[in-house]
């Protein structure tokens, strides 16, 4: 019976022993920093890059005869573009653009801003300037109309964001008439290159 008392003693102190040196190996030493977790700063901005193109209305044509200048024709237009953005927290931003349509390629800027919340809806406008990159080939007394002059535009425009794709609604307005030439370089007369109005598709490249 003494025996056993001893063993169960000695078990005891045993344990009592391994759960001390576990306490102590697993306390906090004091004097050294333990490294914390800083959480991650969330960006000033976003920085984005997206490609669209545009399907729409021509009011008015550069093409269109010196007899029949009273007239407004209507054509079809299209267009593709690519943008840099930049969008702040408060939703104010900006994107740099470059813009191709038919016979035409423009520069320019638009002031952005996006409205917060889980709709990303957002509202543009600014300007852009180009120039006629090829005759226009129509009409029946001078078929072979230019522009020399830069083309300078307002642009108006509201779009609609889900994640990476957007849809939008476009306004371009010419703010100066250019002069149409003639093949021989003879200037014709001043006209209006035309109101667009479209709906671009986008994507967006980088988020």
């Amino acid at each position: 019976m003494i025996k056993n008392i001893h063993f169960v003693v000695k078990s005891v102190f045993m344990v009592c022993l391994c759960v001390y040196f576990l306490e102590a190996e697993n306390a906090p030493v004091k004097g050294v920093n333990t490294p914390m977790i800083q959480p991650q700063k969330e960006a000033m901005f976003d920085w984005r890059i997206f490609g669209g193109v545009g399907f729409g209305m021509r009011f008015g044509s550069p093409s269109y005869s010196i007899s029949f200048e009273s007239l407004t024709p209507i054509y079809l237009s299209a267009d593709a573009m690519i943008a840099p953005e930049l969008i702040f927290k408060n939703g104010n931003g900006f994107n740099i653009f470059m813009d191709v349509e038919a016979h035409q390629w423009s520069l320019g800027a638009n002031y952005v801003y996006e409205f917060t919340g889980k709709d990303k809806y957002a509202f543009m406008s600014g300007f852009d300037i180009g120039k006629y990159f090829d005759e226009t080939k129509e009409g029946y007394l001078y078929p072979s109309w230019y522009y020399k002059d830069p083309i300078v535009k307002w642009n108006l425009g509201v779009r609609y964001r889900a994640q990476k794709q957007a849809i939008g609604l476009n306004l371009k307005v010419p703010l100066f008439e250019t002069t149409v030439y003639d093949s021989d370089e003879t200037p014709l007369y001043k006209s209006y290159t035309g109101v667009i109005v479209s709906v671009m598709y986008s994507y967006f490249f980088k988020l």
